[in-house]
């Protein structure tokens, strides 16, 4: 155990210096309605795979692949959408039988208008919130939709993916055991790189993080003697 662990902190690592220095908290030194947003999600977010340190995560990615890739982006929608694209999937937002992204885009009105988010552009926040399921069928229509589904696709995969699925093993129904969320990630090494909206950027990326968690879960494989999967 304590060698898989080893080889999950080196391969998590490599994914950090893949980024560069990256490491400034958007939350850190806001004020206004992202300050309000913030503390929002803080308060009510709480999870270890998509609550408020996924949604800086996603924004932060989303970032890097609007300015590599080259994609025109509104800050403030970005923003928005990203800190707030899970809130559907939290008590008391959440609704039996309907997509948490439907759901975020239904109800961030209302925690952004009373943030003093300028209201003129809560389409665009909600068009990228409908639009970042990797298993979604919504195209994304705007470069905020197109990074920000790409950041959440991503961060399915490579070390950080990795460790936000298996934060979640017997908290979550889809995750009963170590060996589920094996499967799982691996499914996601194999097709997430097909999801991927973006340009030549965000294709690589999703081509060094799917190496990344392909090695990783060789490595599991072995170690466990094919308990965990088979490499």
């Amino acid at each position: 155990m304590k060698k898989i662990i080893l080889v999950f902190v080196s391969v998590f690592s490599l994914s950090l210096s893949a980024r560069g220095d990256k490491t400034a908290d958007p939350c850190s030194e806001v004020s206004s309605w992202r300050l309000e947003v913030c503390r929002f999600a803080e308060a009510n977010l709480k999870h270890s795979a998509w609550g408020f340190e996924h949604g800086k995560q996603d924004y932060l990615l989303a970032k890097d692949l609007a300015e590599a890739d080259r994609h025109s982006v509104d800050d403030e929608v970005l923003f928005a959408a990203a800190l707030l694209h899970d809130m559907g999937a939290f008590s008391p937002y959440e609704q039996e039988g309907v997509d948490h992204a439907v759901r975020s885009a239904q109800v961030v009105a209302s925690v952004l208008e009373p943030a003093g988010f300028p209201m003129d552009k809560l389409e665009r926040v909600q068009k990228a919130i409908l639009a970042h399921n990797y298993y979604g069928n919504v195209v994304p229509e705007t470069n905020e939709a197109l990074v920000l589904h790409d950041a959440d696709a991503l961060n399915f995969l490579g070390a950080l993916g990795a460790a936000r699925l298996l934060s979640v093993v017997g908290v979550e129904a889809f995750a009963p055991n170590v060996k589920s969320v094996v499967d799982y990630l691996r499914t996601f090494e194999q097709t997430m790189e097909t999801r991927l909206y973006g340009g030549v950027y965000s294709k690589a990326e999703g081509a060094r993080r799917a190496q990344w968690l392909r090695q990783f879960l060789d490595t599991l494989g072995k170690e466990s003697y094919a308990i965990l999967g088979a490499d």
